[in-house]
């Protein structure tokens, strides 16, 4: 399973997909680097590549953030190390009690932190019972952290992929504490933007990542180290195309240059309404002014 540890450095360790990095992420990674720091040993996220859940279901389109998103988000955090699993066959029939065997063989484990709804193992045995009972056989310290709740629910990576589902950008970026976002690559689209004045930049699109609703939204657009206000489609074009393949594609307002080939981040903030077939390009274009308008007049009231 690609375990190559044991420098004996002691860890505090937590375990789990933390998909999305959200506010319930953080307030328990938090805490993880102040037990850490506390004991004098190093802070270890321990995750797993595909996410159980992809790996039984074949999911497309699931992840709140890539590998790299979430890499670079833990770093930011000051997680010391990050060790990535692969999720095979082998490890989803190895029984939870076999796994942790396995992990303290690999890992001098002075701590273990895990959120309250986390479970894992074959059939999904692992629960905090079955942890707590493990820790307490072996002197590990055990600590169960408590959901974040906002509005009477968890703060969950499933409760964001519903927000998005929603359409609703400003409750997902509530839930991450920061924006949603995506980065990729600026690529050549059909052209059709730029063929009636409105030239937008083509993402390329990564199919594991989880997309909005369809519809118009107000985004930032961060390129060459600024930010800029933009209006961002996410679907199939319908007043151009019955084909059912969605795209994102972002016109970066006050803003003019060739970017094929350039990283892109755009950061969801507010949606505007939801993706149409109009009856002419000169409604749609009319349409887009109006977009263009709005997304302004968010970003002057200050509303990020």
């Amino acid at each position: 399973m690609g375990w190559h540890l044991r420098d004996d450095a002691p860890v505090w360790l937590t375990i789990g997909n933390f998909d999305g990095v959200h506010l319930g992420h953080q307030a328990l990674l938090a805490d993880l680097i102040r037990l850490a720091r506390q004991d004098n040993t190093r802070s270890v996220l321990l995750s797993f590549s595909p996410n159980p859940k992809v790996f039984f279901s074949g999911e497309k389109g699931f992840y709140l953030s890539t590998p790299g998103e979430k890499t670079a988000l833990l770093s930011r955090l000051g997680i010391d190390d990050v060790l990535i699993i692969a999720f095979e066959q082998k490890l989803a029939n190895m029984a939870a009690t076999d796994f942790m065997a396995e992990l303290t063989q690999r890992i001098n484990l002075k701590g273990l932190v895990v959120g309250e709804d986390f479970v894992f193992g074959h059939n999904r045995q692992g629960t905090t019972e079955v942890l707590a009972e493990f820790c307490g056989k072996h002197g590990i310290p055990f600590v169960v952290f408590p959901e974040l709740m906002m509005d009477g629910e968890p703060v969950s990576s499933t409760r964001i992929r519903r927000a998005l589902n929603d359409g609703k950008v400003d409750e997902a970026r509530r839930l991450l504490g920061r924006p949603y976002a995506m980065c990729a690559k600026v690529i050549s689209g059909e052209q059709i933007g730029k063929s009636i004045g409105v030239p937008t930049a083509n993402l390329e699109l990564d199919p594991d990542k989880f997309l909005p609703k369809r519809g118009v939204y107000a985004t930032i657009a961060h390129l060459r180290e600024k930010d800029y206000p933009a209006v961002t489609n996410v679907g199939v074009r319908p007043t151009f195309s019955e084909q059912e393949i969605v795209s994102v594609e972002t016109l970066i307002l006050d803003f003019n240059d060739d970017i094929y080939g350039e990283e892109l981040r755009v950061e969801f903030i507010q949606c505007l309404r939801p993706e149409q077939k109009f009856d002419s390009v000169q409604a749609l274009t009319q349409q887009i002014e109006k977009d263009k308008l709005i997304t302004r007049r968010i970003f002057e009231n200050g509303l990020k």
